[in-house]
């Protein structure tokens, strides 16, 4: 769509609110260019039951009337909306192994000798654009090549082997990160799941604005940190979520004990609630890192 800059700055990501309480995200671009808008529904959504040009500006018009349809959004454009079939996310894939080499004794009728195949970018790991790193991952992955293929005086058939090991545990990170990022940021049904997501997201939260020394704070807000590679992140949440799991567990036992000796219900809950304290500071303190490696 085409959008005047008072209604969409260059430059800048624009959500353009609508009277049914969806929204409209419009990518960033140069001046006197054409705007991406981004549309992530439910198969079973309005928009997506729209069948033609028309009745496309008609619930365009109703939606969002602080945009004048008619000057930026083109008849073809609109025609090859509704004509267009839509994609969907992506289940989360990657792959383990993603280099096969001839080797410097191997002989390939395509390849040659010390020839080879890699993936990279979407070939090697697949996912929904949750986190938002799916290009930045793709570009990882060329910059990664290029420095192995230096160090081997490009020769492809020792590269390969180093580019796969120096991905290896980003590889797995940026895969496992997906599901516990930010996954919940679309407008999905509720679900225990959802809930629990939730409470884990503000614990940590809480837990990193009052004791920062122990816990980690969630990934998302370190996506950006141009110090953390996934494989760190990945280790941040894993080391705080074994603190929760530890604490947790001597909670439990605690409990039964103090209550199996006969000891008052408030005195036991003091108690516990010092002795999880206590063990969840000391825990997250002792697991903190700064790098993390070896997960794949």
């Amino acid at each position: 769509i085409t959008l005047p800059a008072d209604v969409a700055p260059t430059g800048s990501f624009v959500i353009i609110k609508g009277l049914n309480g969806e929204s409209l995200g419009l990518f960033p671009q140069r001046a006197n260019r054409v705007r991406l808008v981004g549309c992530v529904r439910q198969p079973g959504n309005a928009l997506m039951q729209v069948a033609s040009p028309d009745k496309l500006f008609e619930y365009l018009k109703e939606n969002w009337p602080q945009v004048d349809w008619d000057e930026a959004l083109t008849a073809e454009s609109a025609a090859a909306f509704v004509t267009g079939t839509p994609s969907y996310f992506p289940p989360i894939t990657y792959s383990a192994r993603f280099q096969v080499t001839t080797g410097p004794q191997g002989q390939h009728q395509q390849l040659g000798p010390e020839g080879g195949i890699c993936l990279v970018g979407d070939a090697l790991h697949c996912f929904p654009p949750d986190l938002g790193q799916g290009v930045n991952a793709a570009l990882e992955d060329v910059h990664v090549l290029a420095q192995a293929m230096a160090e081997a005086d490009n020769r492809v058939g020792r590269a390969l082997p180093l580019y796969e090991q120096r991905r290896r545990d980003n590889v797995y990170a940026i895969a496992h990160l997906l599901p516990i990022g930010v996954p919940y940021q679309y407008p999905l049904p509720f679900t225990p799941k959802k809930l629990l997501w939730y409470i884990d997201f503000l614990v940590r939260v809480l837990g990193h604005k009052l004791f920062p020394f122990a816990i980690n704070q969630p990934i998302a807000f370190d996506l950006q940190n141009p110090k953390y590679e996934y494989s760190d992140l990945l280790g941040k949440h894993r080391d705080t979520t074994r603190c929760f799991q530890v604490s947790g567990l001597m909670a439990v036992t605690g409990a039964a004990l103090l209550y199996k000796a006969g000891v008052g219900f408030g005195v036991t809950l003091g108690i516990v609630g010092l002795g999880v304290l206590a063990t969840a500071l000391l825990l997250g303190a002792a697991m903190r890192r700064g790098v993390a490696k070896g997960y794949a």
